[in-house]
C-alpha cells in the first residue's frame, strides 16, 4: 500500500481533514506532520487521530520541525505540502527521497508577482517590497517551486485560468486536488429564526461586508420571518463600526446579529455551517495577498466555496465568481447591493433556497 505523507504547518486544518477523508477511501496509508493549530482544530476528528501523526512542539521552527521528521518523511511515496508561504530558503535546498508535490493557494503570488504587484500604501508597501528583495524571498520562493516533483491547485478553474497565463510551462502538473467535498445535506428543522450563514473571517480583504450592511437595512422591513445573520469567523478591526451601526438600524424582532471576536473553534464553525438554512457570498473580484493583487476565482480560491460544496447548501453569491456547473444551480447571482437586498427578501419570504436545496444531493453526488 502506497503511503502518503500529509504536511500541513500552518492553519489549514479543514483542508487536511478533508484530504484525511478522501485519500483514507481510496485506500492510501497515510502519515500527517501538522503544527499546534491544526493538531487542536482537528483533536476530535477520528481519522486524524487514527492515522500515524507528528506535531510541532512549543518553540519549534518549522524547518526544525522537518529536521526532526525526517525519518518519518523518508519513509512516504508521496509528500504533499498543503501550504507553504514561509521559509522558502530552507524548502529550496529541502532534498527528500520521495517526490514532493505543493498544492499553490495564490496562482500569483507565487507565479506572477510582479505584474501583479498593487501598492495600497505607497510608503510602507515599497518598503515592504525592499524588504522582501533584499531577504531573497521571490528568490529562493522560485527556486523552492523548482525544487518541487510537482505543483497542484484547489480547483481546475485555477489551472486552468495559470495555463493560459502561460505561467506552468516550467512546472510539472499534478491532479487537482479540491480543498472540499460533498458530504451530505444536513436534515432541516424549522427554525424560528432563519439562520443566514457567511462564511470565513469578517474583514473587507475579499469579501464586502458593506454590501451585506447595506442589503439586510433594505430587506429587514420586508421580511415575513426573522433572520439571524451569522459571520462566522472572527471579526477584524475594520468591520466593527458597521456591524454594530446595522444592529442599531434594525428592528430586533426581525434581525440578529452573532458573531466571533476570537478564532471559531472548528466544532463550532461545523455546527454553525450544518445549521445554516442559506449562505451568503459577498466575494469581491480581486483579493490583496501582501503586496501582490490575486484574482478571486482565477489565481486563488475562496474558503467559502468549500464550505458551501460540504453541505449543499443553497447561496446568495457574486455575479463575478467562477463557479462548477453544479454548483451554479445551487445559487442566485447578485450584482450590487439593491439587487442581494431583493433576493434576501424573495429568499427568506418565498423560501426559495428549500427549493434549491433539495437538489443538492443528486447534483453533488454525480458531480
Amino acid at each position: 500500500m502506497r503511503t502518503i505523507g500529509l504536511i500541513e504547518l500552518y492553519a489549514h486544518s479543514e483542508v487536511l481533514r478533508t484530504y484525511l477523508r478522501v485519500m483514507r477511501v481510496a485506500g492510501f496509508a497515510l502519515k500527517v506532520f501538522c503544527s499546534q493549530v491544526v493538531a487542536k482544530d482537528l483533536q476530535a476528528e477520528a481519522t486524524f487521530q487514527s492515522t500515524p501523526h507528528k506535531i510541532m512542539r512549543d518553540k519549534e521552527s518549522r524547518p526544525q520541525f522537518i529536521r526532526r521528521c525526517r525519518t518519518q518523511l523518508e519513509q512516504c511515496d508521496l509528500l504533499i505540502f498543503i501550504t507553504l508561504t514561509s521559509n522558502f530558503f530552507f524548502f529550496s535546498r529541502l532534498r527528500l527521497s520521495p517526490p514532493q508535490l505543493l498544492i499553490i493557494h495564490n496562482g500569483y503570488t507565487f507565479l506572477s508577482p510582479c505584474p501583479n504587484l498593487h501598492f495600497r500604501h505607497p510608503l510602507t508597501d515599497r518598503l515592504r517590497l525592499l524588504r522582501q528583495w533584499l531577504k531573497g524571498e521571490w528568490f529562493f520562493r522560485q527556486r523552492m517551486l523548482r525544487n518541487m516533483s510537482y505543483l497542484s491547485f484547489p480547483s481546475p478553474t485555477l489551472q486552468i485560468h495559470l495555463q493560459q497565463q502561460g505561467l506552468l510551462k516550467s512546472y510539472s502538473i499534478g491532479p487537482v486536488l479540491p480543498f472540499g467535498y460533498y458530504e451530505g445535506s444536513p436534515q432541516a428543522t424549522p427554525p424560528k429564526r432563519l439562520n443566514i450563514v457567511v462564511p470565513g473571517a469578517v474583514s473587507e480583504e475579499g469579501r464586502s461586508y458593506r454590501d451585506i450592511c447595506d442589503a439586510i437595512r433594505r430587506a429587514v422591513p420586508r421580511l415575513k420571518q426573522p433572520i439571524r445573520l451569522i459571520l462566522l469567523g472572527r471579526v477584524k478591526e475594520q468591520p466593527d463600526e458597521m456591524l454594530f451601526a446595522l444592529l442599531e438600524d434594525c428592528d430586533r424582532s426581525l434581525f440578529e446579529l452573532k458573531y466571533y471576536e476570537d478564532l471559531v473553534p472548528q466544532e463550532e464553525f461545523d455546527r454553525q455551517l450544518q445549521q445554516a438554512d442559506f449562505l451568503l457570498l459577498p466575494l469581491k473580484k480581486h483579493l490583496q495577498f501582501g503586496i501582490i493583487r490575486e484574482y478571486y476565482g482565477y489565481s486563488n480560491i475562496s474558503g467559502g466555496i468549500n464550505d458551501w460544496l460540504r453541505f449543499g447548501h443553497a447561496a446568495i453569491i457574486s455575479s463575478h465568481y467562477p463557479l462548477e456547473p453544479a454548483l451554479e444551480k445551487l445559487c442566485q447571482r447578485y450584482r450590487d447591493r439593491a439587487e442581494l437586498a431583493e433576493l434576501i427578501v424573495q429568499w427568506v419570504n418565498e423560501k426559495t433556497y428549500q427549493r434549491m436545496r433539495s437538489q443538492a444531493p443528486l447534483l453533488l453526488e454525480e458531480d
